[in-house]
């Protein structure tokens, strides 16, 4: 590796010596743009300065912050200041700060007031808006219960002049969970968390008119969450084979009639109410 300074040529190889030239009794590598330790202090030194200058000014600087808050032009502020020395001259050297206080508000109050209008009038479309869209949701989430419910209904063979009875009654009754799934509200007095089927199947105790006269009032006949029969986890129709006919074809609802019956798939058959 080559030295950029050297006390004599004897330190190098003969053939190098015709890239080192004598400097001041010494010899330095002749190569053009390489910088010296002189060069990079003296680039160092003066960046140093150039920096403790700027720091200095920023320094300074900072005892104006207030008038930099302003964001005011240096032409702008010496408007100002004209107008101060003719507010100075009219109050002959005694300012009032009271009725400057007050023209200050004055002003301010003038300055502000438009904002103050637009943003009452932003408020009152927001709020228009909120309220557009909150019942276009709650009509969203009445008709998506409504469209469960009435092909639940149809599927129960509930009679056509009690449909909208059960609609009404759904719609206090029912609520869309957060995947949008629509199940029975808890504290309605219907098992919470059921699907509108189990929940029609709760109801015929409660509603036998709305299905046909064979059939309601729990009355036997078609299959076990369809068709108007019972709940086949009850008391009044337990019935085993119907149970595994509705657990194979939909175990979440053959595990709400269950709950809804008071008993568990596969557990014991619930006492009579």
């Amino acid at each position: 590796m080559l030295k950029f300074l050297i006390d004599s040529l004897d330190e190098v190889d003969a053939s190098l010596h015709t890239y080192y030239k004598e400097v001041n009794g010494k010899f330095q590598l002749d190569v053009t743009g390489i910088r010296t330790d002189n060069d990079v202090s003296a680039v160092q030194n003066a960046l140093n300065m150039e920096r403790n200058d700027h720091k200095k000014t920023k320094t300074k600087l900072e005892e104006y912050a207030g008038i930099r808050s302003l964001n005011l032009s240096p032409t702008e502020i010496l408007d100002k200041l004209d107008r101060f020395e003719e507010l100075e001259a009219v109050s002959g050297d005694k300012i009032d700060d009271e009725k400057l206080n007050k023209m200050v508000e004055t002003r301010i109050k003038s300055r502000i007031a438009p904002l103050e209008r637009e943003r009452d009038q932003l408020k009152a479309v927001s709020g228009e808006q909120a309220q557009t869209i909150g019942e276009f949701q709650t009509k969203d989430r009445n008709r998506k219960i409504s469209d469960v419910v009435r092909q639940a209904a149809t599927e129960q063979k509930i009679v056509p002049s009690a449909v909208e009875d059960v609609l009404m009654i759904a719609e206090r009754s029912f609520e869309l969970s957060e995947d949008g799934t629509v199940m029975a509200k808890d504290g309605v007095g219907v098992t919470p968390g059921i699907d509108p089927t189990v929940w029609l199947t709760e109801m015929q105790q409660k509603r036998p008119h709305w299905w046909p006269q064979s059939q309601g009032g729990g009355g036997s006949g078609g299959s076990g969450g369809s068709g108007g029969s019972g709940n086949p986890w009850s008391s009044s129709a337990w019935n085993m084979s119907e149970q595994g006919r509705v657990y194979r074809e939909n175990p979440a609802r053959a595990q709400q009639l269950a709950i809804s019956a008071g008993t568990t798939i596969g557990g014991l058959k619930p006492a009579i109410k």
